[in-house]
Order: C-alpha cells, then sequence, then structure tokens
C-alpha cells in the first residue's frame, strides 16, 4: 500500500503539500526571474524577506549546475547544489542576501 511506502507517489506528495505549507513564498509568493536555459528551467519565489529559488530539469540528462547559496529545502531525484539529474529538482532558501 502506498501508505507505507515512503518512496510512493503518496508520500512524495505528503511531502511537498508539507513544503508548501511552511513557506509563505510558495503559497503566496510572486514569481520572478524566470529563466530556461535548455531543459534547465529557475525562477524565484518571493514572499516578504522569503526568497526560494527552484530550480528544475525538465530533460532526460543529468545537468550540472551552480545553486545560489542558502539551505537546500528540498531535492528531488537526487539533485544537489551541483547537479540536476534528469528530472530533478532543487528548492533552495536564500539565507543571505547582499544589500
Amino acid at each position: 500500500m502506498q501508505r507505507d511506502d515512503p518512496d510512493a507517489l503518496l508520500a512524495h506528495t505528503r511531502a511537498m503539500i508539507a513544503l508548501r505549507r511552511a513557506y509563505p513564498a510558495l503559497r503566496t509568493g510572486d514569481i520572478a526571474d524566470v529563466t530556461v536555459d535548455g531543459d534547465r528551467l529557475r525562477f524565484v519565489r518571493r514572499a516578504g524577506d522569503e526568497v526560494i529559488h527552484c530550480l528544475f530539469n525538465i530533460g532526460g540528462t543529468d545537468q550540472h549546475y551552480q545553486a545560489p547559496a542558502g539551505a537546500v529545502i528540498a531535492a528531488i531525484n537526487g539533485a544537489d547544489t551541483t547537479q540536476l539529474p534528469a528530472w530533478g529538482a532543487l528548492l533552495v532558501l536564500e539565507t543571505s542576501r547582499s544589500a
């Protein structure tokens, strides 16, 4: 059953709903700085002082990428701050901003 499987789609969906509830920028924030570079999609969600960088690989091959500095709040399909695997995603909470 999906209910008992931490790798099931149900568990993933619940985790994404919890993430959205935890961060106002993901619920009600503006979307800005949308960029598409081949199979990489990037945009920023902002609500007040909260800034979340959203990085997606929407293709079937790994993409090397240097994520912005911050705390990783979600990594999908093994994504990390230097690589977005095929169909991977990374959400990074900005922890410091220059004035």
